[in-house]
């Protein structure tokens, strides 16, 4: 068993309801490679259970990793304790919401939680350490998979995702509005706000991204008019980041903050069609806008000529599935116009560190793989080190320009 995880059999058994005669752990192996996660290491391992008959439980465990770089990158110490927190708290809170309300299809789009831990540190459990551990269902071996980064999302697999994310937004504003007292109490305090590229990444990092911008930029007709708007854009937003306005109260939710392929794993039938999608990596969880998290995904996730056709009717699936859930947890809709949705993303564009993030995150998402460094071997002079940029990440920049600029967002 490799020495960054000690002990997996006791994270498991209290989430076994079960009498256990033996259990133990076997076949551990890497589960991604170079380019699909940075900030932890994935491991897949087989449970074994004996009862009277012999079970095996096919799962995932995240550990945090042994590079010092990345852990402070990435925050880990913190990060890895909000994700913890998410699923042993708060996806049972807003599972049992969704059952006082009277629901009975629940909303549920994440992986079984088997068990987690912060330390095998008995004389400290305020933060995550080199034996912090989450386990969960390995969803590849139940039919799910990660699609290509440099490709995206086609239309109806974006369908499918933005209805889950718009469920994913509503039933925590309905369980605020609802039932305040637990809301305060349970989940709103462990929203504190967690973002890598304006918190832990050097001044220098976020310059050299805003020039590796600027050039591309630069080199494009069609953009050239816009370099210096864009050039303040991208300051502002890492002024935004390092002091983030929150959203008005009515669009203001549990965000994701990291929604793009390789965070979403997808489900599809016989004939190619998708059927279901979960979404991972619950570590930079904030309680902002939720504009936020649609601004990142539909732009840096869903291909391009889809964004460009279908942006509108893909925002009003969004819209339609929002009220809907909200209307099952028996929360008045009234104020929630498609109007004031739009409104929404004009603000979490222009106070935000959204546009920032669609930009930046391009480097990681249409990296070479041969160029991509394993996470062990990550450090703070090459982490940002990738081949010139390819075809599809120039454009992706010079869409994403166009589509701001028309939005009166650059």
């Amino acid at each position: 068993m490799p020495d960054c995880i000690k002990d997996l059999e006791s994270v498991v058994l209290p989430s076994l309801k079960i009498y256990i005669t033996k259990i133990y752990i076997t076949d551990i192996k890497n589960l991604t490679t170079a380019g699909e996660n940075y900030g932890s290491i994935l491991l897949s391992v087989n449970i074994v259970i004996e009862n009277g008959k012999t079970e095996t439980i096919k799962a995932v465990a995240k550990a945090v990793p042994k590079n010092d770089f990345i852990k402070n990158f990435f925050m880990s110490s913190l990060t890895f304790k909000k994700e913890l927190y998410f699923y042993q708290n708060v996806i049972p809170a807003l599972k049992k919401f969704q059952t006082d309300q009277g629901m009975k299809e629940l909303v549920d789009f994440t992986a079984e939680f088997y068990g987690g831990r912060l330390t095998l540190d008995s004389n400290q459990q305020e933060y995550a350490d080199e034996d912090a551990v989450i386990l969960m269902e390995n969803l590849k071996v139940s039919g799910y998979q990660t699609m290509e980064r440099t490709v995206g999302f086609d239309f109806d697999t974006t369908c499918l995702i933005i209805k889950n994310i718009a469920q994913f937004h509503a039933v925590p504003i309905a369980m605020r509005i609802k039932n305040p007292s637990t809301f305060m109490e349970l989940i709103k305090p462990y929203l504190h706000h967690t973002d890598l590229f304006t918190q832990s990444m050097p001044e220098e990092m976020q310059n050299s991204l805003t020039e590796d911008i600027i050039k591309l930029a630069s080199e494009n007709p069609q953009c050239a008019p816009y370099v210096k708007a864009l050039k303040r854009k991208c300051e502002s937003c890492y002024r935004s980041g390092k002091n983030p306005k929150i959203g008005r109260e009515l669009f203001t939710t549990i965000t994701h903050n990291d929604i793009w392929v390789n965070n979403l794993l997808i489900k599809f039938d016989e004939n190619g069609i998708p059927i279901g999608n979960k979404l991972v990596d619950y570590q930079f969880l904030n309680y902002d806008s939720l504009g936020k998290d649609l601004i990142f995904f539909l732009f840096d996730s869903v291909q391009n000529e889809v964004i460009k056709r279908k942006y509108d009717e893909i925002l009003r699936i969004y819209h339609d599935t929002f009220i809907s859930t909200l209307k099952r947890l028996n929360v008045d809709t009234t104020p929630y116009t498609y109007e004031k949705l739009l409104e929404e993303l004009d603000f979490a564009a222009n106070n935000t560190f959204a546009i920032g993030q669609t930009f930046a995150m391009l480097r990681p998402i249409f990296a070479v793989k041969e160029s991509v460094n394993e996470v062990e071997n990550l450090r703070d002079d090459n982490i940002l080190q990738y081949k010139e940029p390819t075809k599809l990440h120039k454009e992706k920049l010079y869409m994403l320009v166009e589509e701001f600029v028309k939005r009166k967002w650059i």
